[in-house]
């Protein structure tokens, strides 16, 4: 028995889903959603690898930290997108929550 040296998944949703008749072919249907989880977790584990990443930069830096950190900062926000959003909206809220619109 030989054991192949990685897995391999199929990167790209299967060619037979139609997202206009989404239940026309269930096989096909399944596949696909499996695809989109698959494409999240492999996101989600992304961001998890930077975090620790960020986390071990900011004990070994100590005070310097800020400067030496910020490309892994810039990592862990693309990476994760809805935080960069509610990152986006906090900047815009006040402390009691009302919206904060810039003066021009």
């Amino acid at each position: 028995m030989v054991r192949k040296a990685k897995v391999e998944f199929d990167e790209q949703p299967p060619d037979n889903f139609d997202p206009k008749n989404p239940y026309g072919d269930p096989v096909a249907m399944l596949e696909y959603r499996e695809h989109l989880v698959r494409e999240k977790w492999i996101q989600i584990e992304t961001a998890k690898i930077i975090r620790e990443r960020l986390r071990w930069c900011y004990r070994i830096e100590g005070v310097n930290h800020h400067q030496k950190c910020r490309h892994l900062v810039d990592q862990y926000l693309e990476a994760t997108p809805a935080l960069l959003l509610r990152l986006r909206v906090l900047l815009f809220l006040d402390w009691r929550g009302d919206l904060i619109l810039p003066s021009n």
